[in-house]
Order: C-alpha cells, then sequence, then structure tokens
C-alpha cells in the first residue's frame, strides 16, 4: 500500500515539474516573440540608425570623432569617451583609452550609438557592443577626403547635414586660399613623428593629405608605409624647405634636427577633424604672414 502511495506521488510531483517546464518554455517563447526588435542586435543601416532613434546618448571612442560632434554642435549627447579626448561636457565619462575599451561601462551607460574608427580598430571588442545590442558605426579617416566623407555621414546620422555641408564649404575655401597666397612658397616638406628610432609620415596619413591640400609636397609621400623607419642619412640628404616635428616632445626639443630648421606641432592640433585646417593655417601663417588673417576668423 506504501508503495503506490509513493508512486502515486512521484507520479504527482513528475506531472508538476512537466507542467513547470512547458510554462517556462511559453514564458520564453513569448518574450523572445514580444521583444524581437530588442534580440535582433544592432542597426547596421546608418539611415535606419537616425530614423529609429533620436541618438541622444552618445559614445566616442575616438579624440577626432569628439572633435567632429563638438563641431556639429553635439557635445551635450555624448555620454562616454576616450582617455584622450578632450572634454566635451562635465558629465561625459571616459570608458576607454587608445587600445582598450571598458565594455561593461559602456554598457552600463546605454548609448545609442557607439561612433569608432576603422583605423586601429578593436574589432572583437566592438563585436562585442554589437552582440549586446548596442549600435557601432565606424568611420575611415585615413585622408583629408575620408575626413570630410566621414564627416558628413555622422552629419547624417545627427541630421545636421547643413551644418557638415557648412563647415566643409568653409574648410575648401581656406584651403584654396592658402594654395592661392602660398604659391610657389609652398615647397616640399618631411614631418617628423618621432626622432628615436626616426619615422616620419608618408602621404598615406591624413596629415600629409591635409598639408598637400595647401600645395606642400611631401618628399617622402610615395613610400607605401605610413609611418616608415628612415635612416638619418636619408632625411639629412634631403633638401627641404619645411620641416614639421609632431613627437610628443617636439615642444622641448631643439630647433634645429639633422641640419633642418623645425617647426615644433603638437600632434593633437592636427587629429581628423575641422580643426586641424584651423590649426594648419596658424601654422602657415609663419610662412606666409599674409594668412595670418585668415587663421585668426
Amino acid at each position: 500500500m506504501s508503495m503506490c502511495r509513493s508512486a502515486s506521488k512521484e507520479n504527482k510531483m513528475a506531472n508538476i515539474n512537466h507542467f513547470i517546464q512547458i510554462h517556462v518554455l511559453f514564458i520564453l517563447i513569448m518574450f523572445v516573440f514580444v521583444h524581437t526588435d530588442v534580440l535582433a542586435g544592432p542597426l547596421s543601416d546608418p539611415t535606419e540608425m537616425a530614423t529609429a532613434s533620436r541618438l541622444s546618448r552618445i559614445i566616442s571612442l575616438k579624440p577626432n570623432i569628439t572633435q567632429i560632434l563638438m563641431s556639429l554642435g553635439n557635445a551635450d549627447q555624448i555620454v562616454g569617451m576616450t582617455r584622450f579626448c578632450p572634454i566635451p561636457n562635465v558629465t561625459a565619462q571616459v570608458v576607454a583609452d587608445y587600445n582598450t575599451i571598458d565594455l561593461e561601462k559602456i554598457v552600463r551607460l546605454k548609448p545609442d550609438l557607439v561612433l569608432g574608427s576603422t583605423e586601429n580598430s578593436q574589432k572583437k571588442q566592438y563585436d562585442t557592443l554589437e552582440q549586446a545590442g548596442i549600435p557601432v558605426a565606424l568611420f575611415d579617416f585615413g585622408t583629408f577626403d575620408q575626413m570630410v566623407a566621414s564627416l558628413k555621414s555622422i552629419a547624417g546620422l545627427l541630421h545636421k547635414e547643413v551644418v557638415a555641408d557648412t563647415l566643409v564649404e568653409k574648410m575648401n575655401g581656406q584651403l584654396l586660399q592658402a594654395r592661392q597666397m602660398l604659391g610657389a612658397r609652398s615647397g616640399t616638406f618631411i614631418a617628423i613623428i618621432q626622432r628615436q628610432p626616426l619615422m616620419v609620415i608618408s602621404g598615406k596619413t591624413y596629415v600629409s593629405t591635409l598639408f598637400e591640400q595647401t600645395g606642400l609636397q611631401n618628399v617622402f609621400g610615395q613610400n607605401q608605409i605610413a609611418y616608415p623607419v628612415m635612416d638619418e642619412e636619408e632625411v639629412v640628404r634631403e633638401f627641404v624647405d619645411h620641416t614639421f616635428d609632431l613627437s610628443h616632445s617636439a615642444q622641448n626639443e631643439s630647433e634645429t634636427f639633422l641640419n633642418k630648421k623645425v617647426i615644433a606641432l603638437r600632434t593633437e592640433d592636427f587629429l581628423a577633424s575641422p580643426q586641424s585646417v584651423e590649426n594648419l593655417l596658424r601654422v602657415l601663417a609663419t610662412i606666409n604672414p599674409g594668412l595670418q588673417n585668415m587663421a585668426a576668423k
């Protein structure tokens, strides 16, 4: 008799467990069905991003992107940035350095969009963000033309096309005027990015293509490596009109290097953004004083 009761009790428990399993499975199915839009992942089409969200919470993973957002008038929408970004507002939090992204911190900030660069991109980390349902958009900034195209694309996401067009028109006008005023005095240049070991920039860099917009010619422009290591004798042999030093210690170095008079520049002044054009004009004003008024505008 006791065995019958025990078997009956076990059957009853089995039925209850089966009912619970069916009920839980039903809930999970309904959750997936109702929340398909959340589980489907990020929007891959920038046009869809712009129409699907007001994009009021943006994370910038590159200093130049932060500069672009500020130029477009979207500084207040930045909730996260890198350690090396200009500070867009008092509440923006640091979520990354040059190589590492704090994924947990980004997720906690609940951004509408994360903006990054294809250069030095951390693909695995970006993939993780997308898997968490956070839209990520990457842009190219390797040349001046790419910067302009990316500026317009970012502006399109933020419905700031008119602002971007005004910025581009101003940049192109300033560079054209600089090219006309410099004329034959533009000449050739070398841009040092590091002194030990000696590294220069080639034509495959944003800075070089920016400078070339004014008529300046990079003597190492044809090098297929963006930042080639050079033998000092190679640099000494080159007779150039201008030698720029973009190394981190440039401001503290001698004004003469390898028998050349050096113009010290700050790397942060020549990030791929509209601000770099203004900063270039200030540098060129030392070559042609006629550009001083244009640089001050």
